[in-house]
């Protein structure tokens, strides 16, 4: 497959806009439902976060094994990863009492957003070509993120513990430098800008609404099972463009081989 062809926009099948809008919509109500059963006490929050990170899961299992990109198999991976460990942050509270900002929490929270991270660079990169720009930009990655940190560190209030303080401020810059790789690489709006708008959508509301807990307050968990349905629509849709490049490919190496 040739680079060109990479490079070419994904359109999107009316079958296939059909089906988001379908799995959208029902996600959205059916969240809305469990919100009301969790609230009346009829469901546990936990078991409601952890039917949509099943979700999640099953669409980045389905992604790694579907695609024959190295790059997007390798994202599907670490984007399984990511489910995991996002339904470690809601098993903790079944088996143990630690509380929420607990260091072992914490933790586990920086490698959630490096899977992410992971993942999110593995997305960007499989469909689109890497110019000079494109390298410059990679490297330029680490030292905003250690700017992000350091500013941080400047503006914030010190009154807080140190260890906590700390990793809080490397969540925070692994969520922006999860933006800044989708939002701020001109290459993915030209090339997928549905798939560029819902990917740098799930650590901006993750920055927005849950920076103080997934189960916080009413308005992160509603959040956070719409950004576990983004994900899984986004596994969806990286997986639909696969099978599209996959087949044009295959059947243009068909028609020359023809003639």
């Amino acid at each position: 497959m040739s680079s060109n062809e990479i490079a070419t926009p994904i359109v999107w099948t009316p079958r296939f806009i059909v089906l988001v809008a379908a799995l959208l919509a029902s996600g959205l109500s059916v969240a809305s439902i469990l919100i009301q059963l969790s609230l009346n006490g009829v469901l546990s929050t936990e078991a409601v976060f952890l039917f949509y990170t099943a979700l999640a899961l099953g669409s980045s299992l389905l992604l790694t094994f579907k695609v024959q990109n190295l790059w997007e198999r390798v994202g599907g991976i670490l984007a399984c990863i990511w489910t995991l460990l996002m339904g470690l942050h809601f098993v903790i509270p079944i088996v143990s009492q630690l509380d929420t900002h607990t260091s072992l929490v914490a933790h586990l929270d920086i490698a959630t957003q490096c899977a992410f991270l992971g993942a999110a660079t593995c997305f960007s990169v499989s469909s689109t070509p890497l110019r000079l720009w494109d390298n410059c930009f990679f490297c330029l990655l680490p030292l905003v993120g250690v700017a992000i940190v350091g500013l941080n560190m400047l503006f914030t209030p010190t009154n807080l513990p140190a260890g906590s303080f700390n990793e809080g401020i490397i969540v925070t810059a692994l969520l922006c430098l999860g933006v800044i790789i989708w939002w701020l690489r001109p290459a993915n709006w030209r090339v997928q800008p549905d798939v560029t708008f819902l990917a740098g959508t799930i650590p901006m509301l993750q920055l927005l609404f849950t920076g103080s807990g997934y189960q916080a307050n009413d308005i992160a968990f509603f959040i956070t099972l719409v950004l576990l349905l983004f994900f899984s629509l986004l596994n969806l849709r990286l997986l639909q463009g696969e099978d599209r490049l996959f087949n044009r490919g295959f059947k243009t190496a068909v028609r020359e081989g023809s003639e």
